[in-house]
């Protein structure tokens, strides 16, 4: 009989879960180059702090008349887990691999970005609301120099 996965292995799926979340949301955002309609279910995978985040992204975009084209490939993994903190949190680190997007104006054409590496890492902090509760994107950073 298989064993049951203990709660950290539980943990980190439900921490990465809530972050393939915000990463496709984050994506649709990017890709329509507007601000998202909010009032869906964000609030179930990002705290307030990351859906203002997400935002303003959104609105930056909308307001430069840019958007993304091509997907990101991300590879994250749980780096850090404490489970007994109040609130509990988790830590995931993903290289984001960006070489086939591209920023482009509302006319499709080739927008001039400032040089990043093509693939580069990106840290996501996530908090669990109380006991067993959902794991929710608190803030995200990404080191666009440095290379993964």
């Amino acid at each position: 009989m298989p064993s049951s996965p203990s709660a950290e292995d539980q943990a980190r799926e439900q921490a990465l879960a809530a972050y393939a979340k915000y990463a496709a949301a984050m994506d649709r955002v990017q890709h329509a180059g507007r601000a998202p309609a909010m009032g869906g279910d964000e609030h179930t995978y990002m705290t307030d702090k990351a859906r203002t985040e997400y935002q303003v992204i959104g609105l930056d975009m909308e307001a430069e008349k840019t958007r993304v084209t091509g997907e990101v490939v991300r590879t994250p993994a749980v780096t850090a887990l404490d489970l007994a903190g109040t609130p509990p949190r988790a830590t995931i680190t993903a290289c984001l691999d960006v070489s086939a997007i591209r920023l482009v104006d509302a006319a499709g054409k080739p927008v001039t970005t400032k040089t990043q590496a093509p693939r580069y890492v990106q840290t996501a902090a996530l908090v669990r609301d109380g006991d067993g509760g959902s794991w929710r994107v608190d803030s995200v950073t990404s080191d666009r120099q440095r290379a993964c």
